[in-house]
């Protein structure tokens, strides 16, 4: 950075530009470090969840749910509706 400001052909109009940008980048730079840690931390979050849920198994057990048990069909669908109405006569 030094040398393109110190650099002997550059005109005064180009200096000024070039050390614009170069205060522009450095006021940005804190905020875009803090944005770069928060997103990190972010990131670890997420993964760490996904990584719950790889680990899970689909079957329910972890809701406290019996997979061993089996749904009958009559008790759920169409048919356990046409029941209902079946009964109430």
């Amino acid at each position: 950075m030094d040398s393109a400001l110190n650099s002997k052909d550059v005109t005064p109009r180009e200096h000024a530009e070039k050390a614009t940008v170069i205060r522009s980048l450095a006021a940005v730079a804190p905020r875009l470090m803090v944005e770069r840690k928060q997103d990190r931390a972010k990131i670890a979050s997420l993964e760490a969840e996904l990584a719950k849920f790889r680990k899970s198994s689909p079957t329910g057990a972890d809701l406290n749910l019996n997979p061993a048990a089996p749904v009958k069909t009559d008790d759920r669908g169409i048919s356990a509706a046409s029941k209902a109405f079946d009964d109430a006569d």
